[in-house]
């Protein structure tokens, strides 16, 4: 959900509804959101007044709503694959090569990364 239609509803919470106990208004720090999904949003209010709590669910609507993140479906993912006929390609150390580099790697004992490359 838009922060913009958080910030109106909260907005309309503190203009349009009022304390069920002794119908005082509710101040915006006193508004907490419990919970979104979609374009449902659950608040809980405390009356600055009489210290009672209320639980206030708001819903989004309307033309311009864009749907929730729910309803669009993720993209197919293709994984590519050598077409039949065709190799991989090569890899670029042999065994040889590798068992020394693991031993080199194995024995280092410097500070710089570079000398062990030297020869």
């Amino acid at each position: 959900m838009k922060l913009e239609y958080l910030q109106k509803i909260i907005t309309r919470i503190q203009t349009q509804i009022h304390c069920p106990k002794c119908k005082a208004p509710f101040s915006k720090e006193k508004i907490e959101i419990q919970g979104v999904k979609g374009h449902q949003v659950e608040f809980s209010a405390e009356c600055a007044e009489c210290q009672a709590r209320s639980h206030i669910a708001a819903e989004i609507s309307g033309p311009n709503v864009v749907p929730p993140a729910s309803t669009i479906t993720p993209p197919e993912i293709k994984l590519k694959r050598p077409l039949p006929g065709f190799d991989l390609p090569a890899t670029k150390l042999n065994e040889g090569q590798l068992a020394t580099l693991k031993t080199k790697l194995s024995e280092f004992k410097g500070t710089d990364i570079n000398t062990l490359f030297e020869d």
